[in-house]
């Protein structure tokens, strides 16, 4: 798999977690020593700019594209200045699967968003309009894709134990660990049953 974000406390457990299941990683990353994990398995690929043509050689090998890439407008929209590049070459490389993260807070397609998510939204405002832009993006391809949309995240340990829900927000889920965030993200991308949905994960 393919990987943006990989330098980042979710991305680094992803990449972690990925290796240990056998999945050959690209990490494609603008500053690859942020990446303390070296493995026979894993490439590291240094990235300044968000170039379609650039990033075919790199994607050409995999078999599914996943982005923990933060949201930041201030930043020059990362989530979806780099979702909209890889799009582009995924359709050049004939590569059909995506897993993206979002955020619980932001408004599901059509809706607003739950009133206990709506104070960290205006927090986090800089942040989730950015990754409303990279939602609406992924949900305009015509690729196979997941957006996963946990709430607070946390530096606890792995446990396995939490909950999903296909289509929204998970009922009183406020937080998940990064570590079982990763878990997620990895059994979703061979699940049939997640193909363009957003899915909520939490405790």
């Amino acid at each position: 798999m393919a990987l943006f974000g990989g330098t980042g406390r979710t991305g680094q457990v992803l990449v972690a977690q990925a290796l240990d299941q056998g999945h050959q990683v690209t990490a494609l990353v603008r500053s690859p020593d942020r990446l303390p994990i070296d493995h026979p398995a894993l490439t590291k690929v240094q990235m300044y700019e968000a170039d379609p043509q650039l990033l075919r050689a790199d994607l050409k090998a995999a078999d599914a594209v996943v982005s923990v890439l933060n949201g930041s407008v201030r930043a020059g929209s990362p989530a979806t200045t780099w979702t909209r590049a890889a799009l582009s070459a995924m359709a050049e490389c004939d590569i059909r699967r995506l897993v993206v993260t979002s955020a619980a807070p932001i408004p599901l397609r059509g809706g607003p968003a739950p009133l206990s998510y709506r104070l960290v939204g205006a927090i986090f405002r800089d942040s989730h309009r950015d990754l409303a832009a990279m939602e609406e993006v992924v949900q305009g391809s015509d690729v196979n894709w997941t957006i996963v949309r946990p709430p607070r995240l946390t530096n606890g340990p792995r446990t396995g134990r939490y909950r999903r829900e296909v289509g929204g927000n998970v009922p009183r889920g406020l937080s998940i660990s990064r570590a079982d965030l990763a878990g997620a993200i990895l059994r979703l991308i061979d699940d049939p049953a997640v193909a363009r949905r957003g899915v909520g994960v939490a405790y």
